[in-house]
């Protein structure tokens, strides 16, 4: 008798997709959504791939942990990969020419807005400056606290990428050495923390869920959010849901949120089976009424299935993965610690990036 298969997965509200849309009900074999909240998960996942949690498919953020699983020896092939997704996604798939996950939804940087509250439509590509410019003539007609932003410590290096990136360099280079503390990452790292003149006080505390209620209930004019909540913010319960507009940043970054299997499991081959389960166009669907991000190229171009997918295909377009790096998660680590500490004042932006710099340099 074939075992139950285990699953791990990640607290993103593009999960629930899967349970509401009765993906693992409608499975013949037997399957255990286990979900977690982004703080705790990293380490829990570490713990089932080294065998201290019984896990047979665990939760990987794309790119940006595909190369340190596989170099550890944690991830198994998955050779039912499909194919035609929208260009651009299968860089967080493959590693070294071989195929490893199953991709779920993306998750990339797209500013949501409400077309009322800012006075029309904004361009769907805007600069971080062009984006900053808009929200300062805001503040200028006398709107206060009208911006949300993903300040949370264990959002925040993410959240700022984009404007660490705004005048020309990245907070490491492509062969994934540490820059963070050249002027022009430090200067990202100030205009980010100066957006806090535009948002409430406790915008530090804010994720996702945060994030989520403030654009859906019509408190917030203005935030940057992961392309993976549009299905949910747009089609849940939102105020005047006709009222959001979308923009994507030219900075953007995005990661495919996807499956892969451990490879200390028992039954890699059932996993495989549930994971081309799991690629079907049927799933895929269903899933992405919640995202908001379905996978394959045909439902931006031949058939567009939401009024966001322009956007969202502009942004897979624009958005530049972070390098693979050794002991990457380690040293995005050292960002999340930095970065809040600058964020809420405690150390100058050019204190953050030196500190961060100077730690990464020893990892």
């Amino acid at each position: 008798m074939a075992e139950k298969i285990r699953i791990l997965a990640v607290a993103d509200p593009a999960v629930q997709g899967y349970v509401k849309g009765k993906v693992l009900a409608e499975y013949p074999g037997e399957t255990q959504l286990d979900i977690l909240p982004w703080s705790s998960y990293y380490p829990a996942m570490i713990d089932a791939l080294e065998g201290r949690l019984d896990y047979d498919i665990v939760m990987v953020a794309g790119h940006l942990w595909l190369k340190e699983l596989v170099d550890a020896g944690y991830l198994a092939e998955f050779s039912g990969l499909a194919t035609g997704f929208l260009p651009g996604l299968e860089n967080d798939l493959y590693y070294k020419g071989k195929p490893y996950l199953a991709p779920s939804f993306f998750d990339g940087h797209i500013l949501v807005y409400r077309k009322n509250a800012v006075g029309g439509n904004w361009p769907v590509r805007l600069t971080p400056a062009e984006y900053i410019e808009r929200l300062q003539r805001l503040y200028e007609a006398g709107k206060r606290d009208f911006l949300a932003i993903k300040a949370h410590p264990s959002e925040i290096f993410t959240d700022a990428l984009p404007f660490l990136r705004m005048y020309g360099k990245d907070v490491y280079d492509e062969k994934g050495r540490v820059q963070c503390d050249s002027s022009e990452v430090v200067a990202g790292l100030a205009t980010y923390c100066g957006l806090r003149k535009y948002a409430p006080e406790d915008t530090g505390n804010y994720g996702n869920e945060e994030i989520l209620k403030k654009m859906q209930k019509g408190k917030a004019a203005v935030a940057v959010t992961w392309s993976g909540q549009m299905g949910i913010l747009c089609n849940e319960g939102c105020y005047q849901s006709e009222d959001l507009g979308v923009s994507v940043l030219t900075t953007s970054w995005n990661t495919v949120w996807s499956f892969g299997i451990n490879k200390r499991s028992r039954q890699i081959p059932a996993c495989c089976d549930f994971l081309t389960y799991l690629c079907s166009e049927a799933v895929e669907l269903r899933v992405s009424e919640v995202s908001g991000t379905p996978l394959h190229e045909k439902f931006y171009v031949q058939q567009p299935l939401y009024p966001w997918s322009q956007c969202l295909q502009e942004m897979v377009r624009l958005a530049r993965p972070l390098p693979y790096m050794e002991n990457a998660s380690a040293k995005n680590a050292v960002f999340y610690r930095n970065i809040a500490e600058a964020f809420v004042g405690r150390v100058s932006p050019a204190e953050a990036m030196a500190a961060a710099k100077a730690e990464i340099m020893t990892l």
